[in-house]
C-alpha cells in the first residue's frame, strides 16, 4: 500500500530538516546499515530544500488546518514547534521519524 499525501509530505520535510541540520551522511549511513528506527528513511529533501524554517512550520500548521494568517514569525515557530512536539513521542527512539496516531 502506497504512502498517503500527509506521509509523503512528512517524509521530504524530514528529509529537508536533516538536509538542513548537515546530518545528511550520517542518516544515509544509518539508512544503509539498516539501524533500528532508520528503515525506509527519505534523506532527499527534493522541493522542501528551499523552504524556511518558517515555511515549514506554516505549511505544517495549515495542512492541520491551523490558521496563520496574521502570525508573527515568533508565534507562527512557536505554534509549529508546540505542534511537532505534541504529535510526536519526544521520549521514543527515532521519534521524529513517525507521528503519533
Amino acid at each position: 500500500m502506497g504512502q498517503t499525501a500527509e506521509e509523503k509530505w512528512l517524509d521530504g520535510a524530514t528529509a529537508a530538516l536533516i538536509e538542513r541540520s548537515g546530518q545528511k551522511e550520517l542518516v544515509t549511513r544509518a539508512v544503509q546499515k539498516k539501524v533500528p528506527g532508520f528503515d525506509g528513511l527519505a534523506v532527499d529533501g527534493g522541493e522542501f530544500r528551499s523552504m524556511s524554517l518558517l515555511d515549514l512550520a506554516r505549511e505544517s500548521l495549515d495542512r492541520k488546518g491551523v490558521r496563520t494568517r496574521g502570525l508573527s514569525k515568533m508565534d507562527l515557530a512557536g505554534s509549529g514547534l508546540r505542534r511537532a512536539l505534541h504529535g510526536w513521542d519526544v521520549h521514543e527512539p527515532g521519534c521524529w521519524l513517525r507521528a503519533r496516531e
